[in-house]
């Protein structure tokens, strides 16, 4: 992801987001060598958790593994923001297109095939955003009220 990142922009991320299955010692190593801050669980966690622990005070125990230090981020003011600056990305997005609509595994074969499938599935996912959100209700008064 990191080289991903250079190579489409031409600076080297200061922060890296990921899930907990990129939450490997040698990927923790390897962001902590390139100064890169990483917020990667080390396991699922809900987010809902979050909001109902107490809030960590100051940096994990000088002794604490690389996956503790992961545990602990999320417990922490600065890394409570980031996580929750995650959840308002594209990966919900993918969790729609995944459980509501069905969409959990690619029926066909090849990579120009897969990506035209995923395309059309994009595509059924916007033009149901948009309608559900002009079929809301109110939503004409509220349109006119800013004409």
């Amino acid at each position: 992801m990191v080289e991903q990142v250079r190579e489409n922009t031409g600076r080297s991320p200061e922060e890296l987001s990921a899930d907990a299955g990129y939450c490997s010692k040698t990927n923790l190593l390897a962001l902590e060598e390139q100064e890169i801050e990483a917020f990667i669980p080390p396991e699922q966690v809900k987010h809902s958790r979050w909001r109902d622990e107490v809030l960590a005070v100051g940096e994990a125990p000088a002794l604490a593994t690389l996956r503790d230090r992961m545990r602990h981020k999320p417990n922490t003011e600065h890394g409570r923001e980031r996580y929750r600056r995650r959840m308002t990305s594209v990966e919900p997005v993918f969790g729609q297109i995944k459980e509501p609509m069905g969409f959990r595994q690619v029926l066909l074969r090849g990579q120009v095939r897969a990506r035209s499938l995923w395309r059309f599935q994009s595509a059924a996912f916007n033009v149901m955003k948009m309608y559900r959100r002009k079929r809301r209700p109110g939503r004409e008064a509220a349109l006119a009220a800013t004409s």
